[in-house]
């Protein structure tokens, strides 16, 4: 048995970055630019008003000023204002040679369609959106390995992207394990229960952006669990629930090596989600996870996220706190935990109560969690108002 710093190195020495592709930018959401995406020209393209108002020379002391035109969003004003003329300019208009700053229409009072009083006076740059001031030609506006959300999709349409590279998704085959096991559609008798574990499996790699590859239910049987290994070859990754600890019919790490498959290991010293196992046959990863629901969300919380993440390229930074623990905790020396909890922000600091029962068969602790709770090996009785570290998940 292994610690989760060293199970969590061996993953990651084992991970290939994918290849990318270019797609329309439409079509982008959710994906990992695999490349970085610099500007073509600055932006604003030119010196244009943040407010509607009138464009003015700050040098220019005059209280009546003639409106001699008006600027407004995509067009200029075609000519350079003179001493005591005023330009109306809306916002987003640009800049008319000879004025450098706009005077607030809250600050101004319409004497005529011609002419206008400025009721304070302006300061040079005052209400300007320079040329450049967001983004200068040719730096950097994205990096890769950014996730694209709605307001990187407007950022690439802002620089002229009709199209990105991006990298591949991974193909991720999901199988449960366990003569229990039946489909949600069928009828439960005594012993069987549905395959929660598909769902929480998919929709996980479905939110790290994997492409889900559902191999369905196996029985306890090597061979079966051989035959669906071997039809998930063609993906990038196997994840497989059940069969990984040390009873009579856990018999994945069997299966795997009369593939003639690598496990790299086979036990971590965590809980929830101890007997997890780890290997591949050529460049397929394989993560064998336990068969409990919440054992598997948390293994695959601290193993397969991750490894999803690398494979893209992309940028990985779980949100870590320290939070006030808010009742005792007694743990397991050598172990390292990952307790359910809820997390709230009171007061300026963040406060952590676990969830009562921390059973790894109650999938209720996640749903009514928001984060868990790091615990070392080293620790065996936790006092309340202790600091503790804390994952959101």
């Amino acid at each position: 048995m292994i610690k989760v710093d060293e199970a969590l190195k061996i993953v990651f020495d084992n991970v290939k970055e994918l290849p990318s592709d270019t797609i329309p930018i439409e079509l982008s959401l959710g994906r990992i630019l695999s490349a970085d995406i610099s500007a073509d020209f600055d932006i604003p393209a030119c010196d244009i008003s943040s407010m509607d108002g009138y464009a003015v020379n700050s040098e220019d002391k005059s209280k009546i000023f003639n409106v001699v035109g008006e600027s407004k969003a995509g067009e200029k004003f075609v000519r350079s204002i003179s001493s005591g003329e005023a330009v109306n300019i809306m916002t987003g208009g640009i800049i008319p040679d000879g004025a450098d700053s706009v005077v607030m229409v809250e600050h101004t009072k319409l004497i005529s369609v011609a002419q206008v009083e400025i009721l304070k006076a302006s300061i040079k740059g005052e209400n300007i959106r320079c040329q450049g001031e967001e983004v200068k030609q040719n730096t950097v506006v994205l990096r890769k390995g950014k996730k694209i959300t709605p307001e990187i999709l407007g950022m690439l349409a802002r620089v002229g992207r009709t199209e990105v590279a991006v990298s591949y998704q991974p193909q991720v085959a999901i199988v449960s394990t366990g003569n229990e096991i039946i489909n949600i559609d069928e009828i439960l008798s005594e012993g069987t229960i549905f395959d929660a574990n598909y769902y929480i499996l998919s929709g996980m790699v479905d939110m790290c952006g994997g492409q889900v590859v559902r191999l369905g239910i196996v029985r306890d049987e090597v061979e079966e669990i051989k035959t669906v290994i071997s039809r998930g070859l063609s993906s990038d990754v196997i994840l497989l629930s059940g069969g990984v600890s040390a009873g009579k019919y856990d018999l994945v790490h069997i299966a795997l090596e009369e593939l003639s498959g690598t496990i790299l290991f086979h036990k971590v010293a965590q809980r929830p989600g101890k007997p997890v196992l780890f290997g591949k046959i050529n460049d397929v990863l394989i993560f064998g996870l336990p068969g409990n629901p919440v054992s598997v969300a948390v293994t695959f919380e601290n193993f397969v996220k991750p490894v999803l993440y690398k494979m893209q390229g992309a940028e990985y930074s779980p949100l870590i706190v320290e939070a006030v623990l808010e009742k005792d905790f007694v743990k397991d020396k050598g172990l390292k935990y990952f307790v359910r909890a809820k997390t709230e922000w009171r007061d300026g600091v963040f406060y952590s109560m676990p969830y009562d029962n921390q059973s790894s068969g109650v999938l209720r602790s996640c749903v009514e969690s928001n984060s868990l709770i790091i615990l070392d090996e080293e620790q065996e009785f936790i006092k309340a108002g202790t600091k503790i570290k804390i994952k959101y998940v």
